[in-house]
């Protein structure tokens, strides 16, 4: 049991991701290669049908869809999914007031539930601050690879509405798919820097992007 928890704990790694560019490029490359070689076998076996959000970006010009997607998304979603990792009780917050409301609204599509919901988590928050303050000063920063995992969670959360309108099997597929990349892009932050993450995963968006609009 003990074994198995320091395997997944992605902070065990420490001396494992040097030369830093080597393994940038490595984990970056794998990422890549390993979504679109699954998405294109489950292409064979699935009809898989994108909901009207994804076919309204990807239907942008090429040039937006590499400024939208490809530069801007992976920012925004680091910083909320993979920034918080490595802060302090200070900062580690941002899951709280940032990371958890952004994924209600992404889920339930900015409904009016949705918002509520938020309002009602930042009035805990707020409400509760000194408690919340001293859980994450005495747990969160001291078990910091529950918040990888849970951080991991959320970001598929976030994206299992990309592919909404497909049957439970490519719903599985891809939010497995989309957890695997979110593992990595963590073990880029943290191991090798959250401006690296940044990167792979402006790389990884892009080079999807490029390729659908080629296949």
């Amino acid at each position: 049991m003990k074994n198995i928890r320091k395997l997944l704990n992605p902070f065990t790694y420490q001396n494992v991701f040097k030369p830093k560019t080597k393994w940038f490029l490595i984990i970056t490359l794998l990422n890549i290669t390993v979504n679109i070689t699954i998405y294109l076998v489950t292409e064979q076996f699935f009809n898989i049908d994108k909901n009207e959000n994804i076919e309204a970006l990807f239907s942008l010009n090429l040039i937006s869809q590499l400024l939208l997607i490809g530069l801007l998304y992976p920012i925004v979603e680091e910083f909320l999914f993979r920034y918080p990792i490595l802060l302090g009780r200070n900062k580690i917050a941002i899951i709280f007031f940032l990371t958890i409301p952004f994924t209600v609204l992404i889920v339930s599509k900015f409904s009016s539930l949705g918002i509520f919901t938020c309002v009602i988590i930042y009035l805990i928050f707020f409400l509760n601050s000194h408690k919340v303050n001293k859980y994450i000063s005495k747990r969160l920063v001291k078990y910091r690879q529950y918040a990888f995992w849970v951080l991991t969670v959320l970001f598929s959360i976030c994206h299992i509405y990309n592919f909404s309108n497909d049957t439970i099997e490519v719903i599985v597929i891809f939010t497995s798919l989309t957890s695997f990349s979110s593992i990595l892009f963590g073990l880029i932050r943290i191991h090798i820097g959250f401006k690296y993450a940044i990167f792979s995963h402006m790389i990884y968006n892009c080079t999807i992007i490029v390729v659908s609009n080629l296949y």
